[in-house]
């Protein structure tokens, strides 16, 4: 790990207690999954806690047809189990990461 990512880890709790009124409430939704209940013979939609958290948009980007944002995450599990986010009431796509230290994350959602 370099210098930087050291001192970028250390200090992302400082910089989320002292920027919460910037921070911007997210909700990240599970995706729902099927299995088959062979006591009642039906199919049953599986699904788990969805997860919000505080996150810090770093970068919007406007364009066409669609808006693009970059979220700055810390300490979130793998985001593989959430197909979706809602931000402000409006739902987002989940984009790539396109940074990730184990315990920083910035990842891209597209709405449109």
């Amino acid at each position: 790990m370099s210098d930087y990512s050291k001192l970028l880890s250390k200090k992302v709790d400082y910089v989320f207690a002292k920027l919460t009124s910037l921070l911007t409430e997210v909700r990240f939704v599970l995706r729902e999954g099927e299995s088959f209940n062979f006591g009642t013979a039906q199919t049953e939609v599986e699904s788990q806690q969805d997860l919000t958290v505080k996150v810090l948009v770093v970068k919007t980007k406007q364009g066409l047809s669609s808006v693009r944002k970059e979220l700055l995450l810390k300490q979130v599990p793998p985001l593989d189990i959430y197909d979706r986010c809602i931000i402000g009431g409006e739902e987002w796509r989940l984009g790539q990461v396109t940074y990730d230290d184990g315990y920083v994350q910035i990842i891209e959602v597209v709405n449109g």
